[in-house]
């Protein structure tokens, strides 16, 4: 299995013999066999666990697992606590997706702030299958067909293995893994798949896996070829904010065009479809997303809010840094003992609270969902409806940042702070944020 890893790096050029590696662990038997598995190649390499605290006990013993093990090998170990069902209930998202925006975040802050050069999860092919099916369900294109592939975020050299032979490889090393209660519920329908509907093909075809496998990988190099049509044809009939509705009724490829293009913009499978099919709307009619909206115009769909659609850029902020360039903006950052009569409260300034803030923070453009507490006021307040209120133009959205800490906004750069990182009588270390240009 070691020499099957091997090629399977080699061959994908997944790393490089200098990388410094983060490996995501749960403790399960997957991400424990990667774990043994890389301990015996020539890495240099850390462990990051997420200790989500949905199972209560069983949560910490499995935190405890890896704080022995890694000590026992002498690994480091980095541990992040989560609220998770806070930040559920906060975001609006479902549990699922909350441990997945929770633990993507942090992986990302402990590359950028650790200097690893890649961050590993175990995910094998049968969760590449139990993802196509789960895509397939839910309504998808032909890029949800692919399963589950490596990317900027993540690289996953477990691909090349299936459940099956892991656990074999598991069971001969006698390594020792955590089992997680909850993959015996199917209370998701990940779950549902695994436990009660994939057996069942399983008693119609022993080729089936390995088939749905090699469509992964031929829809992967299908890909690649239909990006590059995309980015070659796309301005026929999107430019300058208008869908041209004209020109996808006239190109042969001009619904998979438009398709593949509201994809991008948000847009879910059955809104896709309703737009597809009600391309002759009246005037004034309108398709939203979480980052657009679209409106009927006589020659076509503008699309609105052009700011949410732009790049998305972020940046970390470290407790040492001095100065920090982003989009040509420059923000200079000074640590203070106590409050000064010179301060100035002046938009281009922010004065916080530095005992509450964590670092490193992130400085990044605003999203759909964003909310913050306006300083002086209890409630939460939406970004989106903040930039109602002010008036914002399209271009000021698109060139606003907000500091993050820990996932709350704590300011509005160059507009508005967020209650809760405020200054107090009791403020002892000050944080000062000053725009230099921008």
């Amino acid at each position: 299995m070691l020499e099957k890893l091997k090629e399977y790096i080699a061959a994908k050029g997944l790393f490089e013999p200098t990388d410094r590696l983060l490996l995501a662990v749960s403790g399960g038997i997957d991400s424990m066999v990667m774990l043994h598995l890389f301990q015996q190649l020539p890495y240099k390499l850390a462990v990051a666990h997420v200790n989500f605290k949905l199972r209560g006990e069983e949560s910490d013993a499995d935190e405890q697992f890896l704080r022995d093990y890694c000590q026992s090998q002498s690994i480091e170990l980095f541990v992040k606590h989560a609220d998770t069902i806070s930040y559920s209930e906060n975001n609006k998202v479902s549990i699922q997706m909350a441990a997945r925006e929770i633990r993507y975040a942090w992986f990302k802050d402990l590359k950028q702030s650790k200097g690893f050069s890649k961050v590993l999860v175990a995910q094998h092919t049968d969760d590449s299958i139990e993802t196509t099916f789960i895509n397939i369900i839910r309504g998808t294109g032909i890029a949800g067909l692919k399963g589950i592939i490596s990317n900027e975020h993540a690289s996953r050299p477990l691909m090349c293995f299936s459940r099956a032979e892991i656990d074999q490889f598991a069971k001969q090393n006698n390594i020792k893994w955590r089992e997680d209660s909850s993959n015996a519920k199917n209370d998701y329908l990940r779950n549902n798949l695994r436990n009660k509907i994939l057996p069942l093909l399983d008693e119609i075809s022993d080729s089936w896996r390995n088939n749905i496998v090699q469509l992964n990988k031929d829809i992967e190099e299908t890909e690649l070829i239909l990006s590059k049509y995309y980015s070659e044809h796309v301005d026929k009939i999107f430019r300058n904010n208008l869908i041209n509705v004209e020109g996808v009724q006239k190109l042969t490829s001009g619904k998979w065009l438009l398709r593949k293009l509201l994809v991008t913009l948000g847009f879910t499978h059955d809104t896709i479809t309703d737009i597809l099919e009600n391309l002759n709307v009246q005037i004034g009619r309108t398709f939203e997303s979480e980052k657009v909206l679209l409106r009927k115009q006589r020659d076509g769909f503008s699309v609105e809010e052009r700011g949410i659609v732009s790049k998305y850029i972020e940046e970390t902020i470290n407790l040492d840094d001095h100065e920090i360039t982003i989009k040509d903006c420059t923000i200079l950052i000074q640590k203070l003992n106590g409050f000064s009569p010179d301060f100035k409260f002046e938009k281009s300034s922010k004065y916080l609270d530095l005992e509450k803030l964590e670092f490193p923070l992130k400085i990044r453009t605003w999203q759909v969902g964003d909310w913050f507490i306006p300083l002086g006021m209890k409630g939460k307040k939406k970004l989106s409806d903040y930039f109602v209120d002010k008036k914002f133009t399209f271009q000021q959205k698109e060139n606003t940042f907000v500091i993050v800490s820990e996932g709350n906004i704590v300011c509005i750069l160059g507009h508005q702070t967020d209650e809760r990182y405020k200054l107090s009588e009791h403020t002892k270390r000050i944080l000062h944020l000053r725009i230099k240009n921008g």
